[in-house]
């Protein structure tokens, strides 16, 4: 994150200061002026926060759902063939901040083109190529995979995500959004669409990305300039499904990483 906004003053010096004596009769005004600059520096920003938590509402067959602070991580008691409703699980709301341009002496030196944040679950099955949940119990060799065919509804044992970008109006008066992000994986030729449940990225996916945003607009012209926006947010919700798994508790941890696009995408 770099460092906090700064502002610095420059008053400017009184440029000119003169009076002339002219003959009484010629009533002439002489007029004394001063100028004064003023010169504010904003430092650039850039940060990634998880700034809320929010437990779902259970649907029939689960316990109340609930968001463990020390360990964050959120948490629910299934039945055999009960799933999260409509509210999952759980939901994280983060928000991007980045305010600067390209020629700024800032590292990395632009934020214009946009960012996106990838996701990547620490436990996967290699053969597979699927993000999975483990359970707590040495002795039990079952893992919950991630698997977007398989759905919510309670028959099979998933875990899924979801992104939705937060509307509100900007700096400069739209009311645009972050974006699920939606790619075809090459690794085994599935296509991804994080705008509804999908399945949770792992190490070899071809593509991690679940949401794109941008805090800056084009303005198109003999030379592009751009209009801040202002930060972004977006939300990431969990949904989870029991099936027929072994009695355990299962667990499954991701990793969010924020990178600015160096180009236009």
């Amino acid at each position: 994150m770099l460092k906090s906004t700064r502002l610095v003053l420059i008053f400017g010096t009184l440029l000119g200061l003169s009076v002339a004596f002219l003959p009484q009769a010629s009533r002439a005004t002489t007029f004394v002026q001063s100028i004064d600059r003023v010169s504010a520096t904003i430092d650039g920003y850039l940060a990634f926060d998880a700034i809320a938590h929010q437990a779902g509402t259970p649907a029939s067959g689960s316990s109340a759902y609930a968001y463990d602070s020390t360990n964050n991580r959120y948490t629910g008691t299934f039945e055999v063939g009960s799933h999260t409703g409509a509210t999952g699980l759980g939901t994280t709301t983060y928000r991007v901040t980045c305010n600067y341009l390209a020629d700024n002496d800032f590292t990395p030196n632009t934020c214009q083109y946009g960012w996106k944040v990838t996701a990547e679950s620490t436990y996967y099955n290699a053969s597979t190529d699927e993000a999975e949940m483990r359970g707590g119990n040495p002795a039990n060799a079952y893992t919950i995979k991630s698997i977007t065919a398989n759905g919510l509804t309670g028959a099979n044992s998933n875990w899924l995500m979801k992104v939705t970008g937060d509307s509100r109006t900007y700096m400069n008066g739209s009311n645009e959004h972050p974006a699920g992000a939606q790619y075809t994986d090459s690794v085994n030729s599935i296509a991804r669409d994080y705008r509804d449940f999908e399945a949770i990225p792992y190490y070899n996916s071809s593509s991690k990305v679940v949401v794109n945003g941008n805090t800056f607009t084009a303005v198109s012209g003999a030379t592009t300039t751009y209009t801040y926006k202002g930060y972004q947010e977006f939300d990431v919700t969990y949904g989870f499904s029991a099936g027929h798994a072994t009695a355990d508790t299962y667990t499954g941890i991701i990793t969010y990483t924020l990178a600015i696009n160096a180009s236009a995408v």
